[in-house]
């Protein structure tokens, strides 16, 4: 038994939480662009600022995806996949960019490098949606097969 047990979340309480924690990030990245010297906090603004921008865009990007994904898949899925693949998804596309900015930061921005950082996330989508069609014809297998 887990602390979760019996806890469900509705889409509506999934998405509210998202977008309230995506406006707080937003914020956020606003008081630290107007408020803070990044000369004389040292390295605290850059951090903060690369995490609440890659919150931001996860967030977004999480809300967006699902109500495309919803919209364009019908009921052809269970919601919680749907809600996992856009956070999943959503995750990445926030690692890349703020691993644009930090290594613009840092000064080695080049295109090379974003390339391999695309194919690097490439291929983990890849063994996600391996081990997700993997999952699926066990499934479907252990529903053929009475004697499992």
């Amino acid at each position: 038994m887990t602390a979760f047990d019996g806890f469900f979340m509705t889409l509506r309480h999934y998405l509210f939480l998202m977008l309230f924690g995506t406006t707080v990030a937003v914020i956020t990245i606003f008081l630290l662009l107007r408020g803070v010297n990044p000369l004389q906090t040292g390295t605290f603004a850059p951090t903060a600022l690369l995490f609440s921008i890659g919150l931001a865009i996860s967030g977004m990007c999480t809300v967006l995806g699902l109500l495309i994904r919803i919209r364009l898949s019908g009921s052809r899925r269970l919601m919680s996949q749907h809600v996992r693949i856009s956070f999943r998804q959503s995750i990445f596309v926030a690692c890349l960019v703020v691993l644009a900015l930090l290594l613009s930061h840092l000064r080695l921005f080049a295109w090379w490098n974003i390339l391999l950082a695309v194919c690097a996330l490439g291929i983990a989508e890849y063994f996600f949606l391996a081990s997700a069609a993997e999952n699926m014809s066990q499934q479907e297998e252990a529903a053929l097969d009475p004697s499992r």
